[in-house]
C-alpha cells in the first residue's frame, strides 16, 4: 500500500473509532502520511525516532527515542504489560533487534541501513509496537467524561450569562 493510500485507510478508521490516538514515523516515507492525514484535519503526532529521551534519566540510559521505546517495550514484555500482537513476525523481531552500547554506554539501536546491509528486515511491527511508548493518548473511556464536564460547563456558563442578562449585568 502506497502512503497516499495509508493514509486514507488510516482516516477512515479515525472516522470509526472514537478518541483515536495517531503517531506516525516522522522521518521518510511516514512524513508523506502526517502531511496528507494534517491536510485532511485529523491530528497525528509525528515520532522522531533520533530524538533524545524525554528525561535526564532516560538520557543516560538510551541514546535517543528509539532505543528508549524499545528497552520500554522489553520491559513491559518482561513485566507482562504488554502482549503484543499475535504475530510470528513480531515475536521474531522484537526478540531479534540487534543493538549496542555507545561510547556512553548507552543502549543505542542498530540502524535500519546497517540492518538491511546485513540482511536483516526492517522491524516494522515492533517499531510500530514502540509508538505506544512515545504517542501521547487520551484512553477511550476517558472521553465521555471528558465530554460530560464540557457539558456541565456549557451549562454552568449558560446559567451564569442568563443570570448577568436578568440583573441587567449584560452588555
Amino acid at each position: 500500500m502506497n502512503e497516499k493510500n495509508f493514509a486514507r485507510y488510516i482516516a477512515s478508521k479515525y472516522h470509526e473509532i472514537p478518541n483515536l490516538s495517531i503517531a506516525v514515523d516522522g522521518d521518510g516515507a511516514g512524513r508523506t502520511v502526517i502531511l496528507d492525514l494534517e491536510e485532511m484535519g485529523i491530528p497525528v503526532q509525528a515520532i522522531h525516532w533520533g530524538l533524545p529521551s524525554h528525561t535526564p534519566t532516560a538520557q543516560r540510559r538510551c541514546a535517543n527515542l528509539r532505543a528508549y521505546a524499545h528497552c520500554q517495550l522489553r520491559d513491559a514484555i518482561i513485566e507482562k504489560r504488554f502482549r503484543g500482537p499475535r504475530l510470528k513476525n513480531f515475536v521474531e523481531q522484537a526478540s531479534q533487534l540487534p543493538y549496542s552500547l555507545d561510547e556512553r554506554g548507552r543502549y543505542a539501536m542498530t540502524t535500519k541501513e546497517r540492518m538491511r546491509s546485513k540482511g536483516i528486515k526492517s522491524p516494522d511491527i515492533s517499531d510500530t509496537c514502540c509508538f505506544a511508548f512515545l504517542a501521547s493518548y487520551q484512553p477511550a473511556t476517558e472521553s465521555s467524561r471528558a465530554d460530560g464536564r464540557d457539558q456541565e460547563t456549557l451549562a454552568l456558563v449558560r446559567q451564569w450569562m442568563s443570570a448577568e442578562e436578568e440583573s441587567g449585568n449584560g452588555n
